[in-house]
C-alpha cells in the first residue's frame, strides 16, 4: 500500500485526479468485463483529490462484496502530472464445491441441543455441488442432494445479466422435499413435533425470477412460484388448520417484487453503509384457492465505525400481512430464519404481523491475516484471515397475533427484551461464528451459537 501513501501525500497540492487506466491483476478464471461490471469508475473519469480514499475503497469493497474472490487490495500509480492508475489485485475464491453436507433440522443449534437433547437422527446431511463463478460470468449453479431429518432435492440457476449492459439477468430454481418429523403445531411458543415411519409432509415447487441492476446499489427482483404441499391426515387432524379447513393439500401461485439498496462495505459481516429492503408478495392469484394471503416485509440497518476498533449498528424489521385467519403453515412471525429476539432462541411466536429491532456494539479485538503458502497446497486455501469482536447487544421485538390460540400467549401480543455479550468470529469465505450470552424479560439466561452475522 505504499504507493496509495505517497499518493495520499501528494494529493493536497492537485484539485482533481485523472484516470487514465485500469488494470485487473490475478482472475485467472473471472472474466475482465464482470470485474468491471462493479466499478463505478471508467478510463477518463476525474476524481476530486480528498476524496481519492473513499472511491478507491469503495470500488475495491464493491468487486470483493460479489463473492468471487477471498481477497481484493488496490494501488493508485502516478503515470504522469495529474494522471494515475487504478490497479485491482485479486485472489480468486475456490468456486466448485462438490461438498458432503451437514446441517441440524431444527431453527437453530440452540433448540437442537437444549430442546431435542443432541438427537443425531434430527440431522440432515447429503452432497451439495455448487459452482459459484460458471464460465467465469459470475453464473451460479447449485444441486443439492439431502437426507436424514429432511430429504431434499433442488437445483438451481442464476444468470446475472442477459443484456448487451449487464444490468438484466434470469435465474430458475425446482425444489422437492419431504420429512418424516414434521411441526404440527406451537404450544407455550414451542414447536410440537410429530414422528413416524412414514413421510408426513411433500412440499415441491418451481420458480423462475427476472433480475435487474438499476444502479450499482439498487437491484430489482420479480419471482413468479408454484407451490404443492401435501401432509398426511394425521397431521390434518392434530391441527385442522396446518393447511386450513382440515385440507390434506396446498397449492398455489407466489407472486413477489424484491427491492433491494446495499452500500454495506462487507455484505457478510458489515462495519460500515447501510441496507434497505423491502418485499412485497402476494400468495394465491385466484387460479387455485388453496391460499390467498399477501405481505409486505420491510428491513433496513445502518452501520457506523465510531473509531479504529469500535463499530456500531442498528436494523429494524417489519411485516405487515392478510388475513386475520392464516393457516399455521403459512404463519410465521419471529423465531425462525434467525429472526430471533437475542435470549428467545427457544421460543417460536407466531403471528401476522411483528416488528423486530436489533441494536449492537462491537469492539475489534484483532484482526490478522495468515499466510500458509508451504503447507497448505491449494492457493484458494493459502490465506485465512482472522478477525475477533466484542459486541454488546440489546434486541426488541413485538408479534401480534389474532389467532387468540389460548396455547400460546405469554410472548404474544407485548413488548419482548433481550440483551447481552457476545464474541464473533470472523474468517474467509463467508465464516461467522457467534458466541453470545443473553439474558431476556423472562429473567433466563443462556448461551447461544449463531453461525451467521446478527444483521
Amino acid at each position: 500500500m505504499a504507493s496509495q501513501l505517497s499518493f495520499a501525500q501528494k494529493r493536497d497540492s492537485i484539485s482533481f485526479i485523472k484516470i487514465n487506466n485500469i488494470t485487473i491483476i490475478g482472475n485467472e478464471k473471472t472474466k475482465e468485463h464482470i470485474i468491471l461490471r462493479e466499478l463505478d469508475i471508467n478510463i477518463g473519469d476525474s476524481i476530486p483529490a480528498s476524496d481519492t480514499l473513499n472511491v478507491f475503497t469503495r470500488n475495491k469493497n464493491k468487486v470483493f462484496n460479489t463473492g468471487l474472490f477471498i481477497l481484493c487490495d488496490y494501488q493508485v500509480l502516478k503515470t504522469s502530472p495529474g494522471h494515475y492508475s487504478y490497479i485491482l489485485i485479486v485472489k480468486e475464491n475456490w468456486y466448485i464445491w462438490p461438498i458432503p453436507y451437514i446441517d441440524l433440522g431444527d431453527r437453530n443449534f440452540n433448540e437442537w441441543w437444549q430442546e431435542r437433547d443432541k438427537d443425531f437422527s434430527r440431522l440432515i446431511y447429503g452432497i451439495h455441488f455448487r459452482h459459484d463463478n460458471f464460465r467465469g460470468r459470475n453464473e451460479k449453479l447449485k444441486l443439492k442432494l439431502e437426507f436424514g431429518f429432511t430429504k431434499k432435492y433442488e437445483f438451481f440457476y442464476t444468470l446475472p445479466y442477459i443484456n448487451k449492459k449487464r444490468t438484466t439477468g434470469v435465474s430458475f430454481g425446482v425444489s422437492y422435499s419431504e420429512n418424516k418429523k414434521v411441526a404440527f403445531r406451537t404450544f407455550n411458543h414451542k414447536l410440537d413435533y410429530l414422528n413416524a415411519d412414514k413421510t408426513l409432509r411433500q412440499r415441491f415447487f418451481f420458480e423462475t425470477s427476472f433480475l435487474h441492476r438499476s444502479k450499482y446499489y439498487l437491484n430489482h427482483k420479480i419471482t413468479a412460484r408454484i407451490n404443492t404441499n401435501l401432509i398426511s391426515d394425521t397431521i390434518a387432524v392434530l391441527n385442522p388448520n396446518y393447511f386450513g379447513n382440515h385440507s390434506l393439500t396446498q397449492d398455489y401461485i407466489s407472486l413477489s417484487y424484491n427491492l433491494k439498496y446495499d452500500k454495506r462495505d462487507i455484505q457478510y459481516y458489515p462495519l460500515k453503509g447501510h441496507y434497505f429492503n423491502i418485499l412485497i408478495r402476494k400468495d394465491g392469484l385466484g387460479i387455485f384457492d388453496d391460499l390467498d394471503m399477501f405481505a409486505v416485509i420491510a428491513e433496513g440497518s445502518k452501520y457506523y465505525q465510531i473509531s479504529n476498533r469500535f463499530f456500531a449498528g442498528n436494523h429494524i424489521r417489519s411485516k405487515l400481512s392478510t388475513p386475520t385467519t392464516q393457516p399455521y403453515y403459512n404463519t410465521k412471525g419471529l423465531g425462525y430464519n434467525e429472526q430471533i429476539v437475542r435470549g428467545f432462541e427457544l421460543y417460536v411466536v407466531d403471528g401476522q404481523h411483528y416488528l423486530h429491532n436489533r441494536n449492537e456494539l462491537k469492539w475489534r479485538l484483532l484482526e490478522t491475516r495468515q499466510e500458509y503458502n508451504s503447507i497448505v497446497p491449494i492457493e484458494q486455501f493459502q490465506t485465512i484471515p482472522l478477525s475477533i469482536y466484542l459486541s454488546g447487544f440489546i434486541d426488541y421485538g413485538y408479534v401480534v397475533d389474532n389467532s387468540m390460540n389460548p396455547n400460546n400467549t405469554f410472548l404474544s401480543n407485548r413488548s419482548t427484551f433481550g440483551y447481552g455479550l457476545g464474541i464473533n468470529l470472523v474468517s474467509f469465505y463467508d465464516s461467522v461464528l457467534r458466541f453470545e450470552f443473553s439474558k431476556n424479560d423472562l429473567d433466563e439466561t443462556g448461551l447461544f451459537l449463531h453461525l451467521n452475522a446478527a444483521f
